[in-house]
């Protein structure tokens, strides 16, 4: 129908490595999921995610809501709920992830966020619960048909109660400067801060 669709595939990670001993086991996992837009303004979406051939078996559902009340901003909720069992280690948890996230685009403006919160709870006697904050940001503008800036910020703090796994803070911001005059197809310069 033109308001729903529905999808079913297996998806590989394209960035995994073969060699490597965590990644060694993972052969990819089922997706199923689908979308309706409920009217002009609000749709929802869910999706089940299965791996059952890997070293770590995971099951996911995730449910959201994007909220578009212009067509320059959109607001979208999600929640993800699942269970990882790693076989290797011995261990299972339980993930419950909330996310809120907000886009604004126009014709020279795209500036959209993201924040996550994720608690891993440990499903096997001896593991604790891992509490996880995520922030992202991208900023892209263009001043004119020669010049354009962009900026983002992924950010990552991950706290765990027990002492049994890493806690730690991960930090990445960019941001760069283009110039590429129109009239002259020899000079392009861009200057990027990381």
């Amino acid at each position: 129908k033109g308001n729903e669709n529905y999808y079913f595939g297996y998806e590989i990670d394209p960035t995994r490595n073969s060699n490597a001993g965590f990644d060694a086991q993972e052969n990819g996992k089922f997706v199923l999921g689908g979308r309706r837009q409920i009217n002009e303004n609000v749709s929802v979406f869910g999706e089940n995610s299965y791996d059952i051939f890997g070293d770590r078996r995971t099951f996911t559902t995730q449910y959201g809501v994007d909220y578009a009340p212009s067509e320059r901003m959109t607001y979208s909720f999600a929640t993800q709920l699942g269970r990882v069992s790693d076989d290797v280690a011995a261990t299972s948890f339980d993930r419950y992830a909330y996310s809120f996230g907000a886009q604004y685009a126009t014709q020279d403006v795209l500036a959209k966020g993201r924040i996550e919160y994720r608690k891993d709870t440990g499903a096997t006697t001896g593991q604790g619960n891992t509490d996880t904050l995520a922030v992202s940001a991208q900023l892209k503008q263009k001043f004119s048909e020669n010049a354009r800036i962009m900026a983002s910020l992924d950010a990552i703090e991950t706290r765990e109660n027990s002492g049994n796994i890493a806690k730690g803070t991960y930090v990445d911001g960019i941001l760069g400067y283009a110039f590429r005059p129109v009239d002259n197809d020899k000079l392009n310069m861009l200057l990027r801060y990381r």
